[in-house]
């Protein structure tokens, strides 16, 4: 049987979301069983805020599956998560208040996520470099609206290394 490959990166980015703009900073890890599936995990932290308004920010983490073309110095790649949420939103109580407001409602809750990925990265050497989309959803009864849900897509900048 050939040895495992393996990848690791981190990335950060910026975007936006359903509560204003977005920031992510997230890893993944993945075993590529072959050359162009592999399974893994990852984490991520999402901080999204209004202007003067709510804030929304979670962590998620759990297992993935991904997909990459095969090619020795570049591949395009793409990976489906499913993940645990952790989420606190912090409402602003007056939007319109900018100096002198009453103190923000915070609230905690956990949540159910999904996290689609895709990107592209060069390698030189074993250090992977390149870009990539997240779009990173999550799901609870303690969200506003009659959908429940955030999302907040980013473009993000890729660093890692993989054998």
């Amino acid at each position: 049987m050939p040895e495992a490959k393996i990848s690791f990166n981190l990335a950060a980015g910026l975007g936006g979301g359903s509560h204003g703009f977005a920031g992510r900073l997230g890893g993944d890890f993945h075993v590529w069983l072959t050359e162009a599936v592999g399974v893994g995990g990852g984490a991520a932290l999402v901080v999204q805020t209004e202007l003067f308004g709510d804030d929304l920010e979670f962590w998620s983490a759990g297992p993935s599956v991904a997909v990459r073309t095969p090619a020795p110095g570049a591949y395009w790649f793409g990976s489906l998560s499913v993940r645990f949420a952790e989420a606190t939103l912090t409402d602003a109580v007056d939007d319109d208040c900018i100096i002198f407001c009453p103190a923000p409602l915070r609230s905690q809750f956990d949540a159910v996520g999904v996290t689609l990925r895709g990107g592209g990265v060069a390698r030189i050497g074993p250090i992977e470099v390149g870009g990539a989309a997240a779009l990173d959803l999550i799901f609870s009864d303690s969200l506003p609206g009659s959908d429940h849900v955030a999302q907040a897509f980013t473009v993000n900048f890729v660093l890692g290394f993989g054998t």
